[in-house]
């Protein structure tokens, strides 16, 4: 199957990718993302009444063309191309099979961007799942920070002028990626995070990995990495006057694409 991605037989697929805009080639993409399964009907099958492997005849009684999948799951996903971020729902409430994990649909585009026609084309194609940056800024505020990791990939254009100065000094040095790892000194009490660190940790939080080691604000033996907060945006809508992919868009332009 073109395009699709397996683990096992777990499939994922971007399902289609159209402009908003047919005349705007940086028009926001509008698609859908599907998850189903993708069995090997040649595998065993087990019958659950009478609780042992089927027989053959049992199984030659299964009819099911190869072009369908069970278990369907689909999130919508909105992609700005002059941002470079894709936007999906996470989370759709109870009874709603319309939602993802980040992380999932990150190690989706992984394993397409890897493939050899997508790397002749584009060269390597790095995905970040954004974070949360306040609680990647609270890791910073530990009241001991023993050691302290900064990894960075150069990133595209970013809006902050701080940050933006990051990129522009990697471009700079034909640099990749820059990697940062402070250490406390003997005999004091912890590492004291100066501007320019939290500036680098707040680039780090979208294009790469944020790790501190210490005690954490409850005073305990801790470590802790950007990786555990991928960033999430909480609205409400009312499904008698708008559905969920209206309501998804609503928000996304209405208050994350500003």
């Amino acid at each position: 199957m073109r395009g699709t991605v397996l683990w096992g037989p777990q499939a994922m697929m971007i399902g289609e990718a159209q402009r908003l805009n047919p005349d705007d080639p940086e028009s926001p993409i509008f698609g859908h993302i599907y998850k189903f399964l993708n069995i090997n009907p040649n595998d065993p099958w087990f019958d659950i009444q009478k609780r042992k492997p089927a027989t053959d005849e049992d199984i030659s009684q299964v009819s099911i063309p190869d072009f369908l999948k069970p278990n369907l799951r689909f999130v919508p996903y909105l992609f700005l191309p002059k941002k470079h971020r894709l936007y999906l729902i996470t989370k759709a409430g109870a009874g709603v099979s319309d939602a993802m994990a980040a992380s999932t649909a990150g190690r989706m585009l992984e394993k397409l961007t890897e493939r050899e026609r997508i790397v002749k084309r584009f060269g390597k194609v790095e995905i970040n799942v954004l974070k949360n940056k306040k609680a990647v800024e609270d890791l910073l505020e530990w009241p001991v920070i023993k050691r302290l990791e900064i990894f960075i990939e150069r990133p595209n254009a970013l809006e902050d002028e701080d940050e933006q100065a990051i990129l522009d000094r990697l471009e700079g040095m034909r640099a990749e990626s820059q990697q940062v790892v402070y250490k406390k000194a003997t005999g004091v009490k912890t590492l004291v995070p100066d501007q320019r660190l939290k500036t680098l940790a707040r680039a780090a939080a979208d294009n790469g990995v944020v790790k501190v080691i210490g005690r954490n604000k409850q005073g305990v033996k801790d470590e802790a990495s950007s990786k555990q907060f991928p960033l999430h945006e909480t609205t409400t809508y009312e499904p008698s006057k708008m559905t969920l992919t209206d309501a998804f868009k609503a928000f996304v332009f209405g208050t994350l694409a500003k």
